[in-house]
């Protein structure tokens, strides 16, 4: 019985890792689309992403977070009304959540563009380095030249109740250096961003699979058990319930 348990959850981990490694495949395809043209406007990003984001419920975004330097904040502002978008303007967050115009900084990592946008015009703007807690994911994924994710959030779409991960995908500036640090840090363009709910993520991943008995658990292990939930599923109630586990990256995360 131990063993047949087992064979199942590697299968099932298997299948799973692989949906995860194909979403996050999806991210990457914005460093691919940088890369082949010089300047990506707001109408090829979004036919460009739609496609990739209408075949995964899972991926509640993916989004478009240039690099701003503060001397350039006034001319990217009035250049993003003139494409369009009335009031556009960097953001934060005061204390009461309520979205305020951003202030002074050195620079700044505004969402530009969302696809799908349906239900999250008001994000447009909204500078991630407000947060000191995702400033500093930014900077590690800058510094590493990889994929960082967050730990286990509440997702803005849908109900506001719905479990994910946002993972930030650095881009550079094709045809400069980042082999080392300083380079990275000098030729950073902007970052990519996911938006994944797990639930559906996995939902999607063991459609059709035999799963009779079984429970699954995703937690963040660098996360208090309280905090770190992903995703879970009632137990199985036999008190002598097998039990097996399993690291999944997700980005630098597992």
């Amino acid at each position: 019985m131990q063993a047949e348990f087992e064979y199942r959850a590697v299968v099932l981990s298997d299948v799973l890792q692989s949906k995860l490694i194909g979403l996050l495949e999806v991210l990457e395809s914005i460093s691919d689309l940088y890369g082949a043209s010089t300047e990506v406007e707001r109408g090829e990003f979004e036919s460009f992403i739609l496609r990739t984001v209408k075949q995964h419920r899972a991926i509640q975004g993916l989004d478009w977070v240039p690099r701003v330097p503060d001397e350039r904040r006034a001319e990217f502002e009035i250049a993003a009304q003139a494409k369009g978008l009335a009031n556009f303007q960097f953001t934060e967050r005061n204390p009461a959540g309520q979205f305020i115009r951003a202030g002074q900084r050195a620079e700044y990592f505004p969402i530009y563009f969302i696809a799908p946008l349906v239900g999250l015009r008001p994000v447009l703007g909204f500078d991630l380095a407000a947060d000191p807690a995702w400033r500093t994911i930014l900077e590690r994924a800058c510094d590493m030249g990889q994929m960082a994710a967050t730990p286990p959030i509440k997702l803005v779409q849908g109900t506001g109740q719905d479990i994910g991960v946002l993972i930030f995908l650095p881009v550079y500036y094709t045809g400069f250096p980042t082999g080392i640090l300083t380079e990275r840090l000098a030729n950073l363009q902007g970052f990519g961003l996911l938006a994944l709910r797990m639930d559906i993520a996995i939902q999607e991943a063991l459609h059709g699979w035999e799963r009779s008995g079984l429970a699954i658990f995703l937690v963040d292990d660098a996360v208090p058990s309280a905090e770190g939930f992903l995703y879970s599923e009632s137990p199985p109630t036999r008190a002598n319930t097998f039990r097996w586990g399993r690291a999944l990256p997700i980005a630098d995360r597992h």
